[in-house]
């Protein structure tokens, strides 16, 4: 039992002494802070450019609208004989659809046109929203009109501006809007197919998938 603890504490020793020699030896070796690259070595430099990192991901599937949505028009019933190209979509002032030929242009507003516009008419929050389309698209460009809920001179001026957009003549130009000839929308609308008969209540359309 002496003998076999004896050859364990030497063994021990024979082992500690290389590892003390080479952590010597590594300690002397590593070069200090400053000093120059061993000659032979070969270096370089190379220019850094900026760039952008992406990743893509193909996944098969199929592009569709995510639904439909029923249009407030008001009109004279008849035929849904055009809209744009499917699938575009449609801003403040420009044509959702014609019915019979008639252009109906789209509005923004919460609230559905519910009767003509015109001078004389009683004051009303649908007039407010008017206006303040009229404003949006650039047809008050004195600023004389007021957006608020009075149909003034102002806005039937600023209704005739609009329909010089449109392409009448001066003597066409009547300053009001029926409920035929305008929607009001929440927001811009994709197109959908023509073909289809529009009536008062009934119109469906492309639910838009703005995401």
């Amino acid at each position: 039992m002496r003998w076999r603890r004896g050859a364990g504490a030497v063994v021990a020793l024979v082992v500690a002494v290389p590892l003390a020699v080479g952590v010597a030896y590594a300690a002397r070796s590593e070069p200090t802070s400053g000093t120059t690259p061993t000659a032979g070595i070969p270096t370089g430099t190379a220019t850094a450019t900026r760039g952008t990192l992406t990743q893509s991901i193909q996944i098969d599937g199929t592009l569709a609208y995510t639904g439909t949505y029923a249009v407030g028009y008001q009109g004279e019933p008849g035929v849904l004989t055009a809209v744009s190209p499917p699938g575009r979509t449609i801003g403040r002032g420009g044509v959702l659809f014609r019915v019979s030929d008639a252009p109906v242009r789209l509005l923004l507003g919460e609230v559905p046109a519910y009767r003509d516009f015109g001078s004389g008419m009683s004051d009303g929050p649908d007039v407010r929203q008017l206006e303040a389309n009229l404003v949006a698209m650039g047809f008050d460009p004195d600023h004389r009109m007021t957006v608020d809920r009075h149909f003034s001179a102002a806005t039937a001026a600023a209704i005739r501006r609009w329909e010089g957009s449109w392409g009448r003549k001066s003597y066409q130009r009547t300053g009001r809007l029926t409920q035929a000839q305008v929607v009001f929308l929440p927001a811009p609308r994709r197109s959908a197919p023509a073909g289809g008969w529009a009536a008062p209540g009934r119109d469906k359309w492309p639910e838009p998938d703005l995401r």
